[in-house]
């Protein structure tokens, strides 16, 4: 496991990641058309929401702390890459019924 220590670095490109998440998240919002497309948007960002906190309030200030990869970082990180693959999966899910939708109204003209 790496964990970057460039922590000036990362802070600000974790502000700049959140900022375009935010935007590009409001758009596939309006996306959703179905109850199975608005709940794996609605998993997201239940998922993204609880991995900023992880990040922010748990792991940033831990790794800030020390210069040691300790058994609590490796304990979070494990918790903040659950809640990616949970964004991955849905978005994934989201991404296949969006081309689903696609293909069959390609199929109608």
């Amino acid at each position: 496991m790496e964990i970057n220590r460039n922590l000036d670095a990362t802070s600000g490109q974790w502000a700049k990641l959140k900022e375009e998440f935010s935007g590009d998240f409001e758009k596939i919002e309006k996306t959703a058309d179905t109850a199975e497309e608005k709940q794996w948007t609605g998993e997201t960002r239940t998922a993204a929401l609880q991995m900023i906190k992880i990040f922010e309030e748990e792991m940033f200030p831990k790794l800030k702390a020390t210069k040691e990869l300790t058994e609590e970082i490796k304990a979070l990180d494990a918790k903040f890459d659950a809640q990616v693959s949970i964004i991955n999966r849905n978005m994934t899910e989201f991404t296949q019924s969006i081309q689903r939708e696609s293909d069959a109204g390609d199929a109608l003209v």
